[in-house]
């Protein structure tokens, strides 16, 4: 572990329905084992991980995917919408995209950030 696992696991306390996890840029942190951690520990569900449910779902997943990679604010909020997620655990300066966009900051912990889309 590294000080940014240590501060996105602090992260975890303050989601209470479906999230999701983008843009992390430590090459230490490993999207997937979060998306084992939320469920077994905190019994949450999120809309990304280890396998997608359906070809339509994967769909949705890479739009969302996109419209952050390209800061289309319109595009990323309305694939939340669809894939009914709440929470986004991102990092750096993908945390002032998520405020850009109108999400709600719940919790900065240094350079991991937790911001909640109040749809």
């Amino acid at each position: 572990y590294t000080q940014f696992e240590t501060d996105t696991l602090e992260l975890f306390p303050y989601i209470d329905d479906r999230y999701t996890m983008l843009g992390l840029t430590p090459i230490t942190s490993y999207a997937n084992a979060y998306f084992g951690y939320g469920p077994i520990f905190y019994n949450l569900n999120t809309s990304s991980g280890w396998s997608l449910p359906s070809k339509e779902h994967d769909i949705l997943e890479k739009n969302l995917y996109y419209n952050f990679r390209d800061r289309n604010c319109k595009g990323f909020k309305e694939n939340l919408a669809k894939l009914e997620t709440f929470y986004v655990i991102t990092s750096d300066d993908n945390c002032e995209f998520m405020k850009s966009c109108g999400l709600k900051n719940i919790k900065t912990k240094n350079r991991a950030c937790l911001y909640k889309n109040e749809m």
